[in-house]
């Protein structure tokens, strides 16, 4: 699956990623691309879609006023690391 495909389904899915250079969206699919060829596997796609719905249920935990951020301490951090 090629990355304009990846932003796609995931923006599809309901996930808005960072796409600067650099960004949450082109670090995480690096993290997926094992053979970096620049595409992802089907079924690490699905294993990155698990992945950020986990991440944005942790997300909320610390969110309680749904203003898109979050205040962690390094232990809530680890926590939350720790859970997805």
């Amino acid at each position: 699956m090629a990355i304009g495909r990846i932003h796609s389904g995931l923006s599809t899915l309901g996930h808005s990623l960072d796409r600067a250079p650099g960004g949450s969206f082109y670090t995480l699919c690096q993290s997926y691309d094992f053979e970096r060829r620049g595409t992802i596997a089907l079924d690490s796609f699905i294993a990155m879609a698990v992945l950020l719905e986990n991440a944005k249920r942790m997300h909320s935990a610390f969110d309680p006023n749904r203003t898109g951020t979050a205040s962690f301490d390094l232990n809530q951090f680890v926590w939350t690391l720790a859970q997805l």
